[in-house]
């Protein structure tokens, strides 16, 4: 497909098309999906309801701060879950496609995210949306502080606990970066698996 266009120029342009069209039907398939098709739907829908009718607790806000955020307006106005739900899922995919456009090289940016929505988009965007608005952001932390872009490796991370909580586990590899690790062997990573 779109991978084999040889013109740069051509090539980004039918990136452009394939990424709209896609994303909009993923965001609008995971956003107004019927009720009870996933595990947490209904415990979304519950902490929806306690936002509309205000009875949230300080833990509440605490806990997971941009789900409460983005539903916050929307629950007040009247609106259905599924609003909510749409924008959160919108964000989730957005972050995927920026690292996926980060991380592979732009001539296999289609297929890269091809394979990456489908690996994770039934597990995520379908059931856990909350993390899989986090763990993009965690995963974009860890880069740009691979590459010393310090603040936007925190603020990436900070985005990323906002929406789940476990992004945390990203920051003892973000302490190693900055103190000069650059985790060029596996030892590291089966060292990491229980500080995550």
């Amino acid at each position: 497909g779109i991978c084999a266009v040889k013109d740069p120029a051509w090539r980004v342009s039918l990136q452009k098309i394939y990424f709209f069209l896609l994303l909009g039907f993923l965001i609008l398939f995971a956003g107004i999906r019927r009720a009870n098709i996933d595990r947490d739907y209904i415990n979304y829908l519950q902490w929806f309801t306690e936002i509309s009718t205000g009875r949230l607790t300080l833990f509440d806000w605490i806990k997971d701060p941009a789900f409460v955020l983005i539903s916050f307006p929307f629950a007040r106005l009247g609106f259905h879950y599924a609003v909510a739900l749409t924008i959160i899922v919108g964000i989730a995919l957005l972050a995927k496609l920026h690292f996926a456009r980060i991380t592979s090289d732009p001539r296999w940016l289609t297929l890269f995210f091809y394979i990456f929505v489908c690996r994770f988009f039934l597990d995520q965007e379908m059931t856990a949306v909350r993390a899989a608005t986090a763990i993009p952001f965690m995963s974009m932390s860890i880069l740009f502080a691979y590459r010393r872009k310090y603040a936007e490796a925190m603020l990436a991370l900070i985005v990323g606990i906002a929406f789940h909580l476990s992004a945390i586990a990203a920051l003892p590899i973000l302490i190693l970066i900055w103190f000069g690790v650059r985790f060029r062997s596996i030892w590291w990573m089966i060292l990491l698996v229980p500080s995550g």
